[in-house]
């Protein structure tokens, strides 16, 4: 997606999403080239996640290039192109558009720093619930739902515990939560085949 550009001279915001799950990846950069593109994969999903089985892309130059193409061959990922003009085939831009609503409430009248909250818009999105899943992303990704870093409703509720001021709260609950089960998990035969979607 192609923004004004900002204050850390960034013009674009490069978007990944994970198909089964709706987990939502970006990053801004200053141009839209096939090394960017293939940079941002192996950051953002390659070495976070997983590697995927496809790579759904459009058929913008940025993203079916040598460049692309090479990281995608390293790592046994196939590519495949949505049909030319076609904007609704790529299940990115459903995405786009709610990060472009997201965006466009947040900048206000300086369009320059439109990079400046995109951390919280991220998890914004992937904390939401779906309405394709009826789950939120993080928890199709961890099994739980994830504790807000900061909400009204449970300060309303909980006014006694405090967010880092009762100490007895900060032992009783880690900074993490671990699954603490030596079976090993049984995965169903679907579960194998991920896909993730990208677009500029």
């Amino acid at each position: 997606m192609e923004f004004p550009l900002s204050k850390s001279q960034n013009k674009y915001l490069i978007v990944f999403v994970d198909l089964f799950t709706r987990w939502v990846e970006f990053k801004p950069v200053r141009r839209a080239t096939g090394k960017a593109v293939a940079s941002a994969l192996e950051e953002l999903v390659l070495f976070r996640w997983e590697t995927p089985d496809f790579l759904i892309c459009d058929n913008g130059k940025e993203q079916v290039n040598k460049d692309v193409t090479a990281v995608l061959e390293a790592y046994g990922i196939r590519q495949v192109t949505t049909a030319p003009y076609t904007p609704r085939m790529n299940p990115t831009e459903r995405a786009n558009r709610t990060i472009k609503t997201m965006i466009a409430s947040y900048v206000g009248a300086n369009h320059r720093d439109w990079d400046k909250h995109l951390h919280e818009l991220r998890h914004a999105m992937n904390t939401a619930i779906q309405s394709s899943t009826r789950v939120s992303p993080a928890f199709l990704n961890y099994g739980r739902h994830p504790r807000p870093v900061k909400s009204l409703r449970r300060e309303v509720e909980n006014p006694g515990r405090r967010m880092l001021g009762n100490r007895r709260n900060r032992v009783a609950r880690p900074y993490f939560a671990t699954r603490c089960d030596s079976r090993p998990r049984e995965t169903s035969p679907g579960q194998g085949a991920r896909e993730t979607s990208s677009s500029l």
